[in-house]
């Protein structure tokens, strides 16, 4: 396990294939600068130039850095009835007592990385005596990570009773000189799901900064057929910086949630859609704790200091005045894919198919395979080296597979479908074996090692 206080570049990262072709990740645990402001950091860094950045300057909150603004989907976050004004979240905690992050896993084809945090408010007091998250984020050089979230309640009454639980927020942070408007769309964001259904979001740049903001829009309210929907894609719009997009099933098993919304008393996550171009100021690279809740920042503050912009939001319980007393059950788990987004609306529904609809595996008697939705990963066990197939349920794109335990030297490897050889990027990563199959497939995949 590494931490970020080692202020050290991870060895063997920079590595390259016999033909010269470099391999797409380089990971290091040092200091991070962004925009004249430096503090420790893990930092992925691919071959594309996006990096995927957890930084003290911004309480150790994964992000992409998309080359100007950062993204991340958020954390876990709670209100409370008691305190009043006070919500309960890691960007809180600006002394860094609680938030740690911590490499657990690095090969040249993938990074996993451990968040740990508490929910505390601005006086640094966790909810329930004692919330907290624990996230792994499972880092691709394809330029997407599968985030994990695993929450476990205080037993304690501090805070009072939960009147939401929220674990998915896009959110920009702001480098000084930039502005929301001068990168997010007016088109904003598209909803989609693998069904085809699409559902555009519309802001209104003349109302940046608004005084009076318009009423809050719920997905389940704009779009009727979405309680029905078995997974939830967003793809955010930018200007001059590759689109972003976030995604996350809606199975009790992969995203336990409340039996019915706070809007339509419907059985799925509520999502909810912010106004139009909203800006706050007290995270990230703030050490202010003189507020509430939130701080609102101006375009004037835009010059000088960091600010942050969120363009929808959900989660697994909003109360909304119905006094329900609910809270996940210790160790629940959401899942969640996010990063650069494809060009196309198709081969970003082809992604977040293959990430939620693994392939069916066979391989030799003496192996088993079994797939980490968590990691979007293949994971085989064994000794023997006979061949293995994967057969898509519709697609599989650029599929990963660690041999745990792997005996012996670096293999050779190559992979067969409907008569074509592809190339295999084949990489120790500690005392397993990792392969990658670059591409989209859609009929049978057979690797083979030599």
């Amino acid at each position: 396990m590494i931490y970020p206080d080692s202020l050290s570049r991870v060895a063997g990262f920079l590595k390259y294939l016999g033909g010269g072709e470099a391999i797409a990740i380089n990971v290091i645990c040092g200091h991070y600068e962004h925009s004249g402001f430096t503090g420790k950091a893990v930092v992925v860094r691919l071959d594309s130039g996006y990096e995927w950045v957890s930084w003290e300057q911004a309480q150790y909150v994964p992000c992409w850095n998309v080359g100007g603004p950062l993204f991340t989907t958020e954390w876990l976050e709670t209100g409370g009835t008691a305190p009043a004004g006070y919500n309960y979240e890691p960007i809180h905690d600006k002394d860094l007592e609680f938030s740690h992050p911590k490499l657990l896993q690095c090969s040249d084809l993938h990074a996993l990385v451990q968040w740990d945090y508490q929910l505390v408010n601005t006086l640094g007091k966790s909810f329930l005596n004692g919330t907290k998250g624990r996230e792994t984020h499972a880092i691709h050089p394809g330029g997407y990570a599968v985030r994990v979230l695993e929450a476990f309640p205080g037993m304690g009454t501090y805070g009072g009773r939960a009147t939401a639980w929220e674990n998915f927020e896009v959110i920009f942070l702001n480098p000084p000189r930039l502005s929301p408007v001068d990168y997010l769309e007016e088109r904003v964001a598209t909803f989609m799901n693998l069904k085809g259904d699409t559902w555009d979001y519309v802001w209104d740049a003349s109302r940046y900064c608004a005084q009076k903001t318009r009423p809050w829009r719920y997905l389940c309210e704009e779009i009727p057929s979405y309680p029905e929907w078995s997974e939830t894609i967003v793809r955010i719009h930018l200007r001059g910086y590759p689109d972003v997009f976030a995604a996350f099933p809606q199975t009790n098993d992969r995203f336990p949630h409340h039996e019915s919304c706070g809007r339509c008393d419907k059985h799925h996550p509520l999502v909810f859609l912010w106004h139009d171009y909203p800006l706050w100021m007290h995270w990230p690279c703030s050490p202010d704790r003189e507020f509430v809740v939130d701080r609102p920042a101006t375009p004037e503050d835009v010059i000088d200091a960091w600010t942050h912009s969120s363009v929808t939001s959900g989660g697994p319980f909003y109360d909304w005045g119905r006094e329900i007393d609910w809270k996940p059950k210790p160790g629940d788990k959401w899942h969640f894919l996010y990063g650069i987004a494809p060009n196309r609306d198709e081969e970003l529904r082809d992604l977040v198919d293959a990430w939620l609809n693994p392939a069916a595996i066979s391989c030799s008697e003496d192996l088993t395979v079994d797939y980490d939705l968590g990691q979007m990963m293949y994971i085989i066990r064994g000794s023997g080296k006979g061949p293995t197939q994967l057969t898509p349920q519709r697609v599989l794109v650029n599929p990963l597979i660690r041999w745990e335990k792997w005996e012996g030297a670096k293999p050779q490897a190559v992979a067969l479908s409907e008569g074509r050889r592809y190339s295999v990027k084949v990489e120790m990563g500690g005392d397993d074996l990792f392969l990658s199959i670059p591409g989209k497939f859609e009929n049978h995949l057979i690797v083979e090692l030599d």
